[in-house]
């Protein structure tokens, strides 16, 4: 079993080993700045801002609505967590 979770994630742990002694500190006000567009760039892609309507078959949802509870969340949560990965998805 490997250590690390995929191969990406080897690669940015490989480098981070090679380069870190590389790095520079930055300014406060700079750190300020970085944190700030982080924030808006988080804000912007987890505000859900749109509306779906559409028809399914009601014992899938049933069993939709079975599988949440399981989950312990909104069966709206958890359709808008498979749109999400769907969407973001190769």
């Amino acid at each position: 079993m490997s250590k690390y979770y995929d191969q990406e994630e080897k690669e940015l742990i490989e480098w981070f080993e090679e380069e870190h002694d590389n790095f520079v500190s930055v300014s406060g006000e700079e750190k300020e700045r970085v944190r700030d567009v982080f924030r808006s760039d988080v804000a912007r892609r987890t505000t859900k801002d749109a509306r779906i309507t559409f028809r399914v078959n009601s014992h899938d949802l049933s069993l939709f609505k079975a599988k949440a509870q399981r989950e312990g969340i909104s069966y709206q949560t958890l359709l808008a967590q498979i749109v999400h990965k769907y969407a973001q998805s190769k």
